[in-house]
């Protein structure tokens, strides 16, 4: 099963770049994810989520917020329950300052208000005192995943391909769900800088890889300034030092100021809830989730993992059969079951892992080795041109590709250890009691699917087999249920 993986690099044609996904398959947005990030956040410090309590009409509450400043967009947050949320984007700051300074406090002793830019309707708005302005449409959710319409559409596609494209569509993650996800960011940014000055909130995963669902949680990463020495009057004789506290270096001190912040939003914050502290692992995390029924999880220190979530944005961006492939096998995934448990199943992560093997072996990804120059962890200096690196003169489909992940899964040699650092198996691990071996590229002595049982690896080996066959059939006429459909419909 060894395979001899040729250097990409070397090659010299050059096939036409396509640009990263924001919203849907068909827009295009910049591939830089430090740019990509500021963008998001700019918007999201414009921002303002209105929870419709008495289901105002959501033209009525963009007009009234209309009143304080010009509103560039307005989005229908999709939710599971009856609940209406409205997020409403000013043109400028400015807007959603007079906005917030004009909200009001309940008046209860008992409870304690929290100004943000967060607020609820409870009274009806009387439209007749409002100025009249730009009507501004309110852009909402398409087709969703686990939507019947996907189903259905799913069903009278013609072509695999056409499948695959539905799925990319509905279970990638469209402007709303950045901008929720950014405007979370934004809240907690705001919270986190009053309790520890200067520390901030970086996102990773799939909200900055770009390759999340809708129903995808946040991850972030608490990041602690390194401050430097401020000499301002270097003739005075006199040094005037803030007072500090020595601790920040420390595993405890990280620990303290995750269980901190993990108090204040359980006690003190309306909107975050279900607070649960992991401060024992390796790495401490506090998970909590928001009324907009996302999850977040906020950890003290993963840069690993803001690394990978960059490279994942790059490859991504560079290669347009990444995504695609990728958000069919987590919907197959998903709606089988194989991810949805938290002990002994794959991670969405593993598949992702799996997937950049697959294609490696292909010669569509190059091995990791030849952009991190053989360095690990937080000595990993990314390269600047990734163009370069992403080359393939493959030409592949994706749905052709689709069918060769299953079939490559289905045959693979579990004996052997997948490196997705060499793009090739290696002799490593061969004493380890894990069913599948999958060497972490950023860190060579952790295996990513550590957890996956056998039972669990023989249960996805079969349903690899039987979705390769399912895949090779043509489409009958008057079929309802084929292709990935029916692939997504296997039994367990």
């Amino acid at each position: 099963m060894k395979s001899s993986i040729r250097n990409p690099l070397n090659r010299k044609t050059q096939r036409s770049l396509s640009c990263i996904h924001l919203t849907s398959a068909k827009n295009a947005g910049p591939k830089d994810p430090f740019l990509w990030a500021a963008q998001r956040k700019r918007e999201a410090h414009r921002s303002v989520l209105v929870d419709n309590y008495i289901k105002q009409d959501s033209q009525t509450i963009v007009a009234y917020c209309q009143q304080f400043g010009p509103v560039k967009a307005a989005f229908a947050v999709p939710l599971s329950t009856d609940r209406n949320f409205l997020l409403v984007e000013f043109k400028s700051p400015d807007g959603r300052s007079s906005f917030i300074n004009s909200v009001n406090a309940e008046a209860n002793r008992r409870r304690l208000f929290i100004q943000s830019a967060e607020c609820r309707v409870i009274q009806k708005i009387d439209t007749h005192k409002l100025r009249r302005h730009e009507k501004i449409p309110i852009v909402k959710r398409e087709t969703t995943e686990g939507d019947d319409s996907l189903n259905q559409q799913m069903g009278t596609a013609s072509t695999l391909s056409e499948q695959m494209q539905l799925v990319e569509e509905a279970c990638g993650m469209q402007d709303v769900d950045i901008r929720l996800r950014f405007f979370l960011l934004s809240l907690l940014e705001n919270i986190v800088s009053s309790l520890f000055h200067g520390t901030t909130l970086d996102a990773f995963g799939s909200i900055t890889s770009q390759l999340g669902s809708s129903s995808s949680d946040i991850d972030l990463i608490l990041t602690q300034p390194a401050h430097k020495t401020q000499e301002r009057y270097h003739n005075s004789p006199l040094r005037f030092y803030f007072l500090s506290q020595d601790f920040l270096d420390s595993q405890k001190g990280k620990t303290q100021m995750m269980s901190i912040l993990a108090s204040y939003l359980r006690c003190f914050h309306p909107t975050f809830h279900s607070v649960t502290k992991i401060l024992n692992a390796n790495v401490p995390i506090i998970r909590f989730k928001h009324n907009s029924e996302i999850d977040i999880d906020v950890s003290s220190t993963d840069n690993v993992a803001v690394l990978m979530s960059k490279i994942l944005f790059y490859l991504s961006s560079h290669e347009h059969r990444f995504k695609t492939l990728l958000m069919s096998i987590k919907f197959w995934a998903k709606s089988l079951g194989i991810t949805v448990m938290p002990s002994g199943y794959p991670t969405n992560f593993t598949l992702t892992s799996l997937l950049i093997f697959f294609l490696q072996t292909k010669v569509i990804i190059p091995p990791f080795e030849s952009f991190t120059q053989d360095k690990t962890g937080d000595d990993i200096i990314l390269p600047v041109k990734w163009q370069d690196i992403f080359k393939t003169d493959d030409t592949t489909s994706a749905d052709d590709l689709l069918i060769g992940f299953f079939e490559f899964y289905a045959n693979f040699d579990y004996s052997q250890t997948m490196s997705i650092r060499n793009g090739e198996c290696i002799e490593k691990w061969q004493e380890e009691d894990w069913p599948l071996k999958l060497e972490n590229p950023l860190q060579p002595d952790r295996n990513i699917p550590r957890n996956v049982c056998k039972n669990e690896l023989d249960n996805f080996v079969r349903l690899c087999k039987e979705t390769a066959l399912i895949l090779r059939e043509p489409k009958t006429n008057g079929s309802r249920s084929w292709g990935l459909l029916q692939a997504a419909e296997l039994e367990r």
